[in-house]
């Protein structure tokens, strides 16, 4: 299966709640973003699982990175992530996960997850980021009203991972060149995806589970293609480095 699998091509999705795909196992589904495989597969997807669901054992060929949406997503390298954590298995790990629903809203566990985009075999240790911890590390940037918290970087591979917050009193100011902002991070492309708020890129707008992933092709072709944010504000990760 091949879905929205060339990298050099522009890509601009919105979250439809419609738009879920059951996988082979019995309480998951997927709503995918970009994928390049059957079930052994490069993949982009936000994935929904029913409250309490196992999983056997399994080997990430490729590594497994993933940031939890809702609920909660343990397993038996790293323990319990709750809503708002970002986690890392390397190349070559392997895991036994199982998913709980928020106890409070009774809202399903939902991640968003990249399988076999990692190639750096040095990676060897699990990572895990929580949302206390980002909000505690993030950082004012020369942007006013542009917060940024770094979640992994790799100076070998060039991928950089942060989040972004861009407070509402930022659209009182003049909107940034969508390509000139994100140029000063990377030299390849940028896939971005809405955690909170909205985004606005020129006169589009992006709410919340929203995709995009851009080349670097496009970011130099849209150097002042404006980047906002509507009133109200912003929260979104980011990842650079693993695109053309």
């Amino acid at each position: 299966m091949e879905l929205r699998s060339d990298l050099s091509i522009p890509q601009f999705l919105r979250f439809n709640d419609e738009s879920w795909v059951p996988s082979p196992t019995k309480g998951v589904d997927r709503f995918m973003l970009d994928r390049k495989g059957d079930e052994v597969a490069k993949a982009t997807t936000i994935v929904r699982f029913q409250d309490g669901l196992s999983f056997p054992e399994h080997v990430h060929g490729g590594g497994e990175e993933f940031l939890v949406l809702s609920g909660s997503f343990s397993d038996s390298l790293t323990g319990t992530a709750h809503a708002g954590t970002y986690v890392r298995h390397p190349i070559g790990s392997s895991h036994s996960p199982w998913a709980n629903k928020d106890p409070g809203t009774g809202e399903p566990c939902h991640i968003l997850v990249k399988l076999q985009f990692m190639t750096d075999s040095d990676e060897t240790q699990s990572l895990v980021i929580d949302s206390q911890t980002m909000e505690a590390t993030k950082v004012s940037t020369e942007n006013p009203g542009i917060e940024r918290c770094l979640l992994y970087e790799n100076n070998g591979t060039q991928e950089r991972v942060w989040v972004e917050w861009w407070g509402a009193r930022s659209v009182e100011q003049a909107s940034l060149g969508i390509g000139n902002y994100f140029q000063k991070h990377t030299s390849g492309g940028v896939e971005i995806f809405v955690l909170e708020g909205e985004l606005r890129i020129e006169a589009d707008v992006y709410g919340k589970w929203s995709w995009i992933r851009v080349p670097s092709a496009w970011l130099s072709q849209n150097l002042t293609t404006s980047i906002s944010v509507t009133h109200k504000g912003c929260k979104f990760w980011v990842k650079t480095g693993h695109l053309p």
